[in-house]
């Protein structure tokens, strides 16, 4: 085709072609082509991946950023809260009781603020100040952020403060130097001053020493309370020292709690589950455990522990008057714990004090009170085997100076001229028992099994109840007499407790 033929076909009016137009278009043909081939290369495909990946990272990096930020907050909080905390146990130290005071608000402000180990540390800080500090303001100001806990606290914290209480009390009550008697018999005089009746005759060192062993186990005492109202647990509660205490307003389940060795006198255990619990070698004196849950509860003594027998020595005939004595010394007169319409299923009273009588001769034909100790006690089980009986009796003449007879002294009425003295028995002797034209021995033994009878006469379930020989027969034969005493069911009674409870 010539070159006059192309010019004829070509329409009217196109321009004539750009030879660098089709330059161009080669090449962008070319940097395409190569461009393919980048992205298919491996270093084309690593390109991508970061292009997609740059966007993520620039998002991580600030979150980074702002956490780092947040962490560094955090940090410049917890360390302005160390301070405060490092000012306020500085207070804490001082020997001016007011800083102290302010040492202890300052701390309870931090309460909360934290939490956890934080708490914890606050508060067993203000436990160990309050078993220590001599001054009453410093320990109310304790107290009372103590009462004020509540279960807002973590549970974890309020069982290690309770159980730090408890271990203090248990240094305190071990390195007090007294008997379990004397740390269950202390009084406050006129001026507020604690004493142990017993030791009136302590120098005035040893006075002091006395009154503010007794203050800071009161303050212990009240924390203890405090910390179990705000929902603090532990099962062991061993020397605790509370006298008085009323456990039974607190709505706690104390079952499997180990009280061995606990100063408890007064005690108040109405309705209160106890299953399985241990009292052993507790001081018991006075202590309530009506309709108590009981099963399988450790009530048992060992032989060696003598603070039932030191205190009726010291309180059961000392203000009794008249021409005879009662032959059963009863609850109200030895403050023996009463354990009416209570479940003792399967306890274990080995060793426990439980009887106490009078043998002299103006009690051969005194009539004897009611005993209440076991009144509609469910006692299926329960073992009283080993239980003992304290017996009072008068010192025959030449005998004054006895050593027994006077480590054993009964106090007596200032108006009774006759003196006494105590002995213990266990009645594991009357499984061997045989009469043997023995009058004192057969006389003792007689009257032995008649203050048993006589004290669980009232209970129920005598018939599954593990008593040494006889007893069972002693107590139906006691039955079998008429009675004029009437006592509602436990249903009943128990019904009225419940209604009369906070």
């Amino acid at each position: 085709m010539s070159d006059s033929d192309a010019t004829r076909k070509k329409p009217p009016g196109t321009p004539p072609a750009d030879p660098r137009k089709a330059a161009l278009e080669l090449r962008k043909l070319e940097l395409e082509i190569k461009a393919l081939t980048f992205k298919q290369s491996r270093l084309g495909r690593l390109t991508e991946i970061l292009q997609g990946v740059v966007p993520i990272l620039a998002i991580l990096s600030l979150v980074w950023t702002v956490v780092v930020g947040l962490n560094q907050q955090e940090a410049q909080r917890k360390d302005a809260e160390s301070a405060r905390f490092e000012r306020a146990f500085a207070k804490l130290g001082s020997s001016v009781p007011s800083e102290r005071v302010t040492g202890v608000a300052q701390a309870s402000a931090l309460l909360h603020a934290a939490g956890g180990e934080r708490d914890r540390d606050i508060l067993t800080a203000l436990a160990n100040q309050l078993a220590l500090d001599p001054n009453p303001a410093v320990r109310s100001a304790i107290l009372n952020v103590l009462s004020n806990l509540d279960h807002t606290t973590d549970a974890a914290t309020l069982n290690a403060t309770l159980k730090n209480i408890v271990d203090l009390q248990r240094v305190m009550v071990q390195s007090a130097g007294m008997t379990p008697f004397e740390l269950s018999s202390a009084l406050k005089d006129g001026r507020g001053i604690y004493f142990i009746p017993d030791l009136s005759n302590a120098t005035e060192a040893d006075q002091q020493t006395i009154d503010e062993t007794f203050v800071r186990l009161e303050s212990l005492r009240a924390a203890l309370v405090a910390l179990l109202k705000a929902g603090g647990r532990t099962r062991q509660m061993d020397h605790i020292y509370c006298p008085d205490c009323a456990f039974d307003v607190l709505k706690v389940d104390f079952s499997e709690v180990s009280f061995q060795n606990a100063i408890l006198p007064g005690t108040q255990w109405n309705l209160v589950r106890l299953a399985r619990s241990s009292f052993k070698d507790a001081v018991l004196t006075g202590a309530d455990f009506t309709g108590a849950m009981l099963e399988g509860a450790d009530l048992s003594a060992d032989e060696t522990n003598t603070h039932r027998e030191e205190y009726i020595a010291a309180n059961a005939i000392r203000y009794l008057s008249g021409p005879q004595l009662p032959r059963v010394l009863d609850e109200f007169i030895t403050r023996a714990p009463t354990f009416i319409c209570a479940n003792l299923k399967n306890a274990n009273f080995s060793g426990r004090l439980l009887f106490s009588r009078i043998d002299d001769d103006t009690t051969d034909n005194a009539s004897d009170g009611f005993v209440r100790d076991f009144l509609r006690a469910n006692i299926a089980g329960a073992d009283f085997r080993q239980a003992r009986e304290m017996v009072i009796r008068r010192v025959e003449a030449g005998r004054e100076q006895d050593p027994y007879v006077r480590l054993h002294r009964v106090v007596a009425s200032e108006r009774n001229p006759k003196a006494y003295y105590y002995t213990t028995i266990a009645l594991t002797y009357m499984d061997f028992f045989q009469r043997r034209r023995n009058t004192a021995q057969d006389r003792e033994h007689d009257l032995t099994m008649e203050v048993v009878a006589q004290s669980f006469l009232m209970a129920d379930n005598v018939e599954e109840a593990k008593f040494p020989e006889g007893v069972q027969a002693a107590i139906k034969a006691l039955r079998a007499k008429p009675s004029s005493f009437n006592f509602p069911t436990c249903d009943v009674y128990l019904k009225d407790l419940r209604n009369a409870q906070p």
